[in-house]
């Protein structure tokens, strides 16, 4: 199913804690950090995993084909030519980006990424202009709905929005079926819950198998977690991680852990990047002659904390991620 519609820009949307209206300067963007320009390997192919992609293009008309779905997989695309203004130069090199910002409810995660490819796919050539480059993303399980809106700014200080005159392009997201896995990760009694604070700029759940046998037949599959963290930098040093646990199908945990995020470099908005990719259960091992046989994953929860001037802060949401079957990979 595809609708369209045709709206104007518009003034800035509301304040959002941790992404400031305002005009910062350009940052490489999460999706260049930690590579998740598209969904990881064997994520985005799950079987029955339903997708749908919203188009904003020129003459300010958008579009949604797909229905979204909690838990499903969300695609944007957008068309610079609607934020002409704030183009700056430096030394004859664009200076300027266009972020996208998608807010969900209730829950109220805020992730945020550029839409813009600076460099080529190789990685030698410069692009004079940016081009566009879709945002891909995981509906969280707990989404009702949504809004989306678009700045573009420059390291001048100018800044442009595309709000739908502040009111925020809003799309209606079909309710997750859940599973409620026990037990789930609890909340830190000494952590105050602020997404001013600390919030998910981005995050994604994949089982892979990273088998390198050269005569295939063999496997090694693992749990991969990426998460991008937003940490407010009030003091120098701040420390950011995730309570994570892993279940299987019926709900059972197999495995809890405390995993630390990694310093990226700055956030923007008076704020770090802090993120996690790596590996996060060891499943089944099988190859020639030999087998190790592990209880298969099929969900991952986590709550993110971050360590402030000897505070500890959250943004409050269980965090929760279904897995492919072990079969179908």
């Amino acid at each position: 199913m595809v609708t369209k519609s045709i709206a104007g820009a518009g003034a800035p949307p509301r304040s959002v804690p941790g992404l400031a209206p305002r005009a910062p300067r350009p940052q490489a963007s999460i999706t260049r950090q930690i590579d998740i320009t598209q969904e990881p390997t064997g994520f985005a192919a799950m079987p029955g995993r339903p997708s749908a992609t919203i188009r904003f293009e020129s003459g300010w008309i958008h579009s949604c084909e797909g229905e979204p779905h909690a838990g499903g997989s969300l695609t944007i695309e957008y068309d610079p030519v609607r934020l002409p203004y704030c183009r700056g130069y430096r030394g004859g090199m664009p200076s300027w980006d266009t972020h996208v910002y998608v807010r969900f409810h209730p829950g109220g995660q805020i992730y945020s990424q550029s839409i813009l490819r600076h460099v080529s796919s190789d990685g030698r050539t410069m692009l004079i202009p940016p081009v566009s480059a879709p945002y891909q993303l995981t509906i969280p399980k707990d989404a009702t709905g949504m809004e989306v809106w678009f700045q573009n700014f420059d390291s001048g200080g100018c800044s442009q929005w595309d709000s739908l005159h502040g009111r925020n392009y809003r799309f209606q997201v079909i309710p997750h079926a859940w599973v409620s896995p026990e037990p789930p990760v609890s909340l830190r009694e000494d952590a105050a819950v602020d997404r001013g604070m600390v919030n998910v700029l981005a995050e994604a759940a994949t089982k892979q198998n990273v088998s390198s046998h050269p005569y295939g037949g063999t496997t090694n599959l693992r749990t991969r977690l990426v998460v991008a963290a937003w940490v407010r930098n009030t003091v120098y040093e701040k420390h950011a991680w995730v309570d994570l646990h892993v279940y299987d199908g019926s709900g059972s945990l197999l495995q809890s852990e405390t995993v630390p995020l990694e310093y990226a470099g700055s956030g923007g908005a008076g704020g770090d990047l802090f993120q996690l990719d790596g590996s996060v259960y060891q499943g089944s091992i099988a190859g020639p002659g030999s087998m190790s046989l592990r209880p298969q994953a099929l969900f991952v929860q986590y709550r993110l904390y971050g360590e402030i001037g000897g505070s500890i802060f959250t943004d409050g949401i269980l965090h929760q991620h279904e897995l492919s079957d072990d079969v179908t990979l």
